[in-house]
């Protein structure tokens, strides 16, 4: 098999002049990065060969970093694109002329000018845009780079914070416009194209990255994080491993615990795949690690994840190279303390740990046995049960009084739901007959997708009133247009109440057949006087979550945002809800999605939930989706969610006879 090619355009800059404080660690941390992949692709097992092009200091200016993306137009079908940049960042006045939630975007400071976070935008875009297929990833260790697509010691940490030095002062000096890059939005105010790509950012856009002595070094906290991550797992990371585990490193780095690391992907980049771009990862994995400010064991899953204390259903949890249990003695909204419950174990508190966690609480949606299962079936389930991995599944022993029933019979094994005798997903079939440990485990990892995708739908905070009295939610729909991505909210009908679930019919076209779907559109805006922190999640009828891109700054007051669908590198309001042909033309002509918000006073991730949707009756994978038919352990003060149920009616294919009469 042919190597992969990866180009990278590394740009760092410590010596800063012209009044912006110089910084000390930007260059180690370039060179440390650049010795690591330089490391993996000599290796004997190499997939790729290193092309790295590097601007350090006076030769990182502003052109040369925007002529430099030029060093990834020689990347082919299925390579790997690398901007990695280290130095100051700053926020600048949007400008009136930038869409912003806060009026402030951010900016890269390069040796003699700034490069915005906008114009890094078309940039990426028109590398991706046309080939689609290279994994293009932004690494970017400054403050504020949490937005973007070091100062007075306090206690050897130091801040990659700057005042801008020069950048273009009307719209039309920025990279780009003179392009046509960028798109008006019809108050005076332009947004920027979205290339295919990962970001992982040192900070979020309001807080600032640090610089820390490690040995007899200044290093980025980030940088020297991240690279200590890679260079002590044996194992590929996926990003959304990466996240969590760089943000512990961090923690037990500085003790303002304030800095935490962002992982982005932006127009359908998976965050599932492995650190520049190898196979697709198993789920999200949870881990219990050191933290140093806390003086505790966290697991990096929380009461979001539905972790609890005691009960009928406790939280369980066990590292899975060792099977040490673990107690949880405190929940928080994403993680949890624990304590080693055997005494005598001594864990290394520079290490982390893979854990099995199996969520606690009453079980929402129970799963038994039904009674006439084939009894070496269910016994090779109930072996396997324990090696699955599952955190969802609440296995009882009455089917009675169970939501969820599996029928295990030689001919396959089926998940059933209150009473119906039509399979969830489609059954596990035996191979040559019989049934082994793939079968097996494929059922119950299929089964706790169901699971979880249940527990995030029925997910809510009783004890707040944040919802009520700090976001103002408008809910927009469209029914009828066949360019419905061109629909603008203030063309689409309100809807007075989104909580039940909001009829979304399809309509016939100009030939008679009810092929024109609807969409919807939801407004979010902040009218607390604190800023929140806010995402969404889609939730589709065949139990597939997904994210649906929402700017990840903190919302401000009296600001808003909407969940936007990406394509083609533009941002699209109006959101296309389908039911596909296969499904359609097999007998689903109704089908109930949701579009989970979640808002919190403190920054949140909703990676952990992110799963496929699951195949229905033998059919192909539905390509039903939001779209055009593509499919640090922080407490949170307080946190809501609100659930937004659309249901989908597209007439049965024999109502077409009826037409006119």
């Amino acid at each position: 098999m042919a190597k992969k090619q990866l180009f990278a355009l590394f740009a760092s800059i410590n010596a800063y002049t012209n009044g912006i404080r110089p910084l000390n660690g930007c260059i180690a941390d370039m060179q440390a990065l650049h010795d690591y992949l330089l490391r993996q692709s000599e290796a004997i097992d190499s997939t790729f060969d290193f092309h790295p092009l590097i601007l350090k200091n006076e030769a990182a200016t502003r052109k040369a970093v925007i002529d430099g993306f030029q060093h990834f137009a020689q990347a082919s079908v299925g390579d790997i694109c690398l901007f990695y940049f280290s130095g100051h960042g700053s926020r600048i006045d949007s400008k009136d002329f930038w869409e912003s939630t806060d009026g402030k975007i951010e900016a890269i400071v390069c040796y003699d000018s700034c490069v915005v976070g906008k114009e890094l935008s078309v940039l990426i875009h028109e590398t991706t845009h046309g080939n689609p297929d290279r994994h293009f990833l932004a690494v970017m260790d400054c403050c504020h780079s949490g937005g973007n697509t070091k100062s007075t010691l306090l206690e050897s940490v130091a801040i990659r914070l700057s005042m801008p030095n020069r950048y273009p002062a009307t719209i039309q000096e920025y990279y780009g416009f003179d392009r046509g890059a960028y798109m008006p939005n019809g108050k005076g105010q332009f947004s920027t194209p979205k290339g295919k790509h990962i970001q992982i950012a040192a900070c979020r856009n309001y807080q600032t990255a640090k610089e820390v002595v490690i040995g007899a070094e200044i290093r980025g906290a980030f940088t020297a994080s991240l690279i200590e991550v890679l260079e002590t797992n044996n194992r590929m990371l996926s990003y959304s491993d990466l996240e969590d585990r760089i943000a512990r490193k961090i923690d037990n780095r500085i003790r303002t615990a304030d800095q935490r690391p962002s992982v982005e992907s932006i127009a359908d980049a998976d965050k599932n795949l492995s650190f520049l771009g190898g196979a697709v990862q198993p789920k999200h994995r949870f881990f219990v690690g050191w933290n140093k400010n806390a003086e505790s064991w966290q697991v990096n899953a929380g009461f979001y994840h539905g972790v609890s204390m005691g009960g009928k259903y406790p939280t369980t949890l066990k590292t899975k190279d060792n099977q040490q249990a673990l107690t949880v003695t405190a929940v928080f909204a994403e993680y949890a303390l624990v304590t080693w419950t055997d005494e005598s174990f001594v864990p290394l508190k520079k290490q982390t740990y893979d854990v099995q966690v199996t969520i606690g609480g009453a079980p929402l949606n129970p799963v038994a046995f039904a009674p006439d299962c084939d009894p070496a079936i269910q016994k090779l389930l109930v072996e396997q049960f324990e090696k699955s991995g599952v955190s969802y599944i609440q296995l009882i022993d009455a089917a009675a009084t169970s939501s969820f029933r599996i029928q295990a019979t030689p001919q396959g094994i089926a998940l059933l739901q209150d009473g119906s005798d039509v399979p969830v997903f489609v059954p596990v079939l035996p191979v040559n007959g019989t049934f082994g440990m793939v079968q097996a485990l494929e059922f119950w990892k299929k089964t706790d997708a169901v699971m979880q995708w249940n527990f995030l739908k029925s997910l809510e905070n009783p004890i707040s009133t944040l919802v009520q009295d700090q976001l103002e939610i408008t809910v927009f729909r469209s029914i009828g247009v066949e360019k419905w991505w061109e629909v603008q909210p203030e063309q689409m009908e309100i809807v007075p109440d989104f909580f039940n679930p909001i009829e979304l019919p399809y309509q016939k076209n100009a030939t008679g057949a009810y092929n024109i779907n609807p969409s919807v559109a939801i407004k979010i805006k902040n009218i607390g006087s604190n800023p929140l922190f806010i995402k969404a999640l889609y939730l589709s009828g065949r139990f597939g979550v997904s994210s649906i891109f929402v700017s990840n700054n903190a919302v401000g007051t009296e600001a808003e945002v909407w969940p936007v669908l990406v394509s083609n590198g533009k941002t699209f309001k109006s959101i296309g809800l389908t039911i596909d042909d296969e499904h359609y033309m097999a007998g689903m002509h109704e089908l109930t999605d949701y579009i989970k918000i979640m808002v919190s006073t403190e920054d949140f991730s909703t990676t952990a939930f992110e799963q496929p949707s699951l195949k229905l009756r033998g059919l192909d994978q539905p390509k039903r989706t939001v779209g055009f038919g593509d499919e640090p352990t922080i407490k949170m003060h307080d946190w809501g969610t609100v659930t937004v149920p659309f249901k989908i009616l597209r007439p049965k294919a024999m109502d077409n006879k009826n037409i006119g009469k």
